[in-house]
């Protein structure tokens, strides 16, 4: 019998798994927050850690700028001299440049715009410059990113301060410009940028402007001008997070940002604090799983296979302790408990066989003498047969003989029976019929016997008393059968399922007119012996005469062995031979 499919919920090695998860499911969100923690720390420290490389790293530049704020106060004194003198302005200027060569630009803005004193070789005329209204208003020192300078550079950051003359009235102010690649050392170019309030981005060795694909979005960076100095973790232009360090240069108008060598955040850049703790997690369940399958779950599901091949067949089943020598000490306790078992199934189904066989020799022998001592008398009988004078005596005699012979011929078919525990009915009236068929021919009887037989199995203590009631059923049509229209005397003889724990049969046939009367049915005690048959069977015998038909039916239910009476519980039938 092929074993049953278990559903997959059902299956030993799902609920483990599950069990194991569920185990080890807290340590895993445990795993989870300690990493998620480990990582906060991490990323503080290494923005603290960078921001603080970013302030050393633009250290100098701001000295650089505050210099530059005392130069330009320094010339806004020194003008009030050469306010007239365009000459000696301009000598004034070119020293500082000379002096300071960090320096692109000097020139002296009167509240014209027309720029006479300056570094340059010629006049510059600033009066229609948008920025110039702005500047020349506000009189107060002031540091602007302007592009490009009025002497044709890069960006640059101008410094100016207000110039007063001798009366102390605002006459226009000084501006020296220093490049932002003066800002930006060359060795710093890859990871330090400078750009504006406005999120303009600036770097290059060359001064020129230029967008980094690992720095922040603009929105970001915009927003960080106004926490400077600060550190924090963002996502570049490619979508890469990373950490960045803002300081300012000057606040309002210049910072710069820098980031660590390749991806910020290391290892912990692409790894979230899920990924670790569940990688771990599935390795430690898959390993823990794998451990089980191995030492148990197939063990057991070994012994389970053994089990069912000892069920359905001791003799077939394999020896179970040739694939425990690996396991543990339990289940190879177990399998030598199931060896143990299997032997003494083995010899207890030997012992059933052979008993078994005993009792089929023993049922055999029964048969053969019951048969060999029925014949005899048959045998004694047909000799006195012979001898009577009387025909009447001699009809009686040969109706028991018949009988007889009948119960022979049973005895017969039943020790030709390949099973001694149950019989086939169908196999037995097969037989039997035609033997008594042909003892009607020999005695001179024309009848023919139709028969429709189903595979019916019952036991021989059913078996042999409903054989014989289908003796004495057959015997009375033999005598009282008429001829139909064709001139044959015709037996309808049935034995049909009725259900799944019932079987039919039934005989019928058309009634002559040699009928003795209407209570009986034949002479000899044909029809006494009929209900003493079916009261041994149980059954309820059901006799009609209709249209000149008999039909004897009767009902019987299919119990199993060892369950039906036995003969010997019924009492004799007193039957009146004359």
């Amino acid at each position: 019998m092929k074993p049953p499919v278990p559903h997959r919920g059902r299956r030993l090695g799902v609920r483990v798994a599950c069990v194991l998860a569920l185990a080890t499911l807290p340590l895993a969100l445990l795993a989870t927050v300690n990493a998620a923690t480990y990582m906060a720390e991490q990323r503080s420290l290494s923005e603290n850690a960078l921001l603080k490389e970013i302030v050393g790293a633009t250290a100098s530049e701001k000295m650089m700028l505050r210099e530059a704020s005392g130069v330009v106060g320094t010339l806004a004194v020194a003008a009030r001299a050469v306010l007239d003198d365009a000459e000696g302005c301009s000598k004034l200027l070119n020293a500082t440049l000379l002096a300071r060569p960090y320096l692109s630009f000097a020139a002296l803005v009167p509240q014209s715009g027309q720029i006479r004193c300056s570094t340059a070789e010629t006049e510059i005329d600033i009066a229609q410059d948008s920025m110039f209204a702005d500047l020349i208003s506000y009189q107060e020192p002031q540091n602007r990113l302007v592009a490009p300078s009025p002497s044709g550079a890069a960006p640059t950051l101008a410094l100016t301060a207000p110039v007063v003359d001798a009366a102390g009235a605002y006459s226009g102010l000084v501006a020296i410009y220093v490049p932002l690649a003066e800002l930006l050392p060359q060795r710093d170019t890859d990871q330090l940028a400078l750009f504006s309030a406005a999120g303009e981005i600036f770097g290059g060795g060359d001064g020129g402007t230029h967008t980094f694909d690992v720095l922040p979005e603009t929105n970001a960076l915009i927003g960080m001008t106004e926490r400077a100095p600060t550190s924090y973790t963002a996502t570049d232009e490619k979508g890469i997070q990373r950490i960045y360090a803002v300081a300012p240069l000057v606040a309002g108008e210049l910072y710069a940002i820098g980031l660590r060598q390749g991806a910020a955040m290391g290892l912990w850049g692409w790894v979230s604090p899920v990924t670790t703790p569940a990688i771990v997690w599935l390795s430690t369940l898959a390993l823990a799983f794998l451990a089980l399958d191995r030492f148990f779950i197939r063990k057991v599901g070994h012994l389970a296979g053994t089990v069912r091949g000892l069920a359905e067949d001791p003799r077939a089943a394999r020896d179970i302790g040739l694939d425990l020598n690996d396991s543990t000490w339990e289940f190879r306790e177990i399998g030598s408990a199931l060896q143990i078992l299997q032997q003494a199934l083995r010899d207890n189904e030997a012992e059933l066989q052979e008993a078994e066989h005993q009792r089929d020799v023993l049922l055999r022998e029964v048969h053969h003498r019951v048969r060999n001592n029925l014949q005899l008398i048959a045998s004694i009988m047909n000799m006195q047969i012979r001898r009577v004078e009387s025909g009447s005596l001699r009809d009686i005699l040969v109706r028991i003989q018949a009988r007889i012979l009948n119960l022979a011929a049973i005895h017969r078919e039943l020790l030709q029976t390949p099973g001694i525990a149950t019989v086939h009915a169908d196999e037995l009236f097969g037989k039997v019929i035609p033997a008594f068929q042909l003892r009607l021919k020999d005695q001179g009887h024309g009848h023919e016997i139709s028969t429709q037989l189903d595979p019916v199995r019952m036991s021989p203590e059913q078996a042999v008393p409903l054989a014989l009631l289908a003796a004495e059923a057959l015997n009375d049509g033999s005598q009282y059968a008429a001829e139909d229209e064709d001139g044959v005397r015709r037996i309808d003889f049935t034995f049909v399922h009725v259900g799944e724990e019932l079987a039919r049969l039934e005989v019928s046939y058309l009634l002559s007119d040699r009928l003795p009367g209407a209570a009986t049915m034949g002479t000899g005690g044909g029809s006494p012996l009929i209900r003493s048959f079916a009261s041994q069977l149980g059954c309820q015998l059901d006799e009609e005469r209709t249209d000149g038909r008999y039909r004897l039916r009767i009902d019987v239910p299919l119990v199993e062995v060892g369950e039906a009476p036995m003969a010997d519980d019924i009492a004799p039938v007193q039957v009146d031979p004359t």
